[in-house]
């Protein structure tokens, strides 16, 4: 079975590209939305988390991401904290998820910090969404509500666009809907006919 890394910056349309593979019957993990589960659901994880930023993290019974990622995204040590705790827990999900679908041609792990995180490594071939970064933040401010200066400190704890563009085995140029589809269907061929 083939292991494709799906990455791209911070409203790139990682989950665009995701949800019309998953349209195409290819199994696709989301590592963001695994990590979010983990953070309230790992006991591990949240006592681990509480004790390096704080019990009021959870004081609603789940986390607090705009309040975690306030501490984070502006003091890279605590980053590097967070990740320690949940990259791992995600790594563990993902190889079990990939045994239940290793009958699959290939699959599909998508991650915003695909790279960052070392999780390339174990990954066959990696395609990167590429987006303008002016379409990027405007995205980002309209979908989660929050200050271009919020957006660029989360975009500045990411690897640039050039950096991934330059790893990544095939890029998809997200800028146009309409052009966004034809991309997929043939990159989906390519994967497919890779032995």
């Amino acid at each position: 079975m083939l292991k494709v890394g799906l990455t791209g910056g911070i409203g790139s349309g990682k989950s665009t590209v995701s949800q019309v593979f998953i349209n195409l019957g290819v199994p696709v993990f989301n590592s963001d939305m695994v990590a979010r589960n983990i953070v309230n659901t790992n006991s591990k994880a949240i006592k681990k988390i509480k004790s390096a930023f704080g019990e009021h993290l959870y004081d609603s019974g789940e986390l607090d991401r705009k309040a975690l990622a306030a501490i984070v995204f502006t003091n890279p040590d605590a980053l590097e904290q967070l990740n320690s705790i949940v990259h791992p827990l995600v790594g563990e999900s993902f190889n079990k998820w990939c045994e239940k679908h290793a009958s699959a041609p290939y699959i599909i792990k998508e991650a915003a910090i695909l790279f960052e995180s070392g999780a390339h490594q174990n990954l066959d071939r990696i395609i990167t969404v590429y987006t303008k970064k002016e379409e990027r933040i405007r995205r980002i401010m309209a979908r989660d509500n929050v200050s271009a200066e919020d957006v660029e400190h989360r975009m500045n704890n990411q690897w640039t666009d050039e950096t991934r563009n330059k790893l990544a085995d095939f890029i998809i140029i997200n800028d146009d809907k309409d052009k966004l589809l034809p991309q997929v269907m043939e990159l989906h061929e390519v994967l497919l006919n890779i032995e």
